[in-house]
């Protein structure tokens, strides 16, 4: 930590490699990673900017099966971040902290050989997928960078042509669904659309949602009501 206080150690001991919080004042050592499976190990960590939570990647589930984990500095029970992982699958390494609120990583859960990047909340909210979901099923998303503040991505992709390398953007803000093209009667009540609203950084409930229309006078804002709450919403 920036006060010197605690130091946070990966130790290799009876085959395992596991993580402990050492409390540079009385020298005691406290593992913070939950009981790991026969072969499994902690490959790699990090602490939260806020220094409240540490991230770390092992496969603390079944052996060979890589997710992020989060725990609490001063310990505690870890919590999975990252989508629950197969056998096949896993959380590639090179994730990165995003903020103290979320981290960015790269998995193929879903897309076995073809990673896609995916945004986790350090308090266990549902993971959103942050690059294109329509990818074509060959392409690979291969490295990417977090800006400073954590609200931008930045990562390469061969979406365009296999093989060809092409930088790309995405945001870690809130997502809100898709809703399909409608043809609607003039002057007549139109829906309950459903759509889905999440954000990485705060809760669903506690989003604010607006409508705009691109021609008031013939689709006037005004006129829209919202309803549902959390993740689910309608619009009328």
């Amino acid at each position: 930590t920036s006060d010197g206080s605690t130091v946070i150690h990966a130790v290799e001991a009876a085959g395992k490699v596991e993580l402990y919080a050492i409390d540079t004042t009385t020298a005691t050592a406290t593992k913070i990673n939950d009981t790991l499976p026969a072969g499994g190990n902690v490959l790699d960590f990090e602490l939260t900017p806020d220094e409240s939570t540490v991230v770390y990647h092992a496969d603390q589930t079944a052996n060979n099966v890589f997710e992020l984990f989060a725990v609490p500095l001063a310990g505690g029970t870890s919590t999975r971040i990252s989508a629950a992982m197969t056998t096949a699958s896993g959380v590639r390494e090179g994730w990165s902290i995003g903020s103290s609120r979320h981290v960015i990583y790269l998995s193929d859960l879903g897309s076995v050989g073809s990673p896609r990047l995916f945004g986790a909340s350090v308090e266990g909210k549902p993971v959103i997928e942050l690059s294109d979901p329509a990818l074509p099923s060959w392409a690979t998303e291969q490295e990417f960078t977090v800006a400073e503040d954590g609200t931008q991505v930045i990562f390469s992709a061969d979406a365009l042509l296999s093989g060809q390398w092409t930088l790309f953007s995405a945001r870690a803000e809130p997502v809100v669904g898709l809703i399909a093209d409608q043809l609607s009667l003039k002057n007549t009540p139109h829906g309950p659309l459903a759509f889905t609203v999440d954000d990485l950084e705060s809760g669903a409930d506690d989003l604010q949602i607006t409508v705009q229309s691109s021609n008031a006078a013939l689709l006037d804002p005004n006129n829209a009501v919202i309803g549902g709450s959390g993740t689910s919403h309608t619009l009328t």
